[in-house]
């Protein structure tokens, strides 16, 4: 959310900038993607998001299980873009 990030932003004051964005639909990945490389080149990407089995059998309105959604598709898609 904005204000979590906006709080991210307080406690981290030599991070230059937050996306923010729901990693487990394809329409999500993509904005994720997008405001990523609005920022510039990278020199690395590290994925820091996961959902594990305690989450439940979720469907995303994608189809997918949330937990393939975030832990599979997203990284994959994320590098890709």
């Amino acid at each position: 959310t904005k204000e979590k990030a906006s709080a991210a932003l307080d406690r981290l004051p030599r991070a230059k900038s937050i996306v923010i964005g729901d990693v487990s639909t394809l329409n999500g990945i993509k904005s994720v993607a997008e405001q990523v490389n609005a920022l510039g080149p990278l020199d690395s990407v590290i994925h820091n998001v996961g959902v594990g089995p305690d989450d439940g059998y979720v469907l995303t309105t994608d189809g997918l299980t949330q937990m393939f959604a975030v832990n599979v598709v997203a990284p994959y898609v994320l590098t890709a873009l």
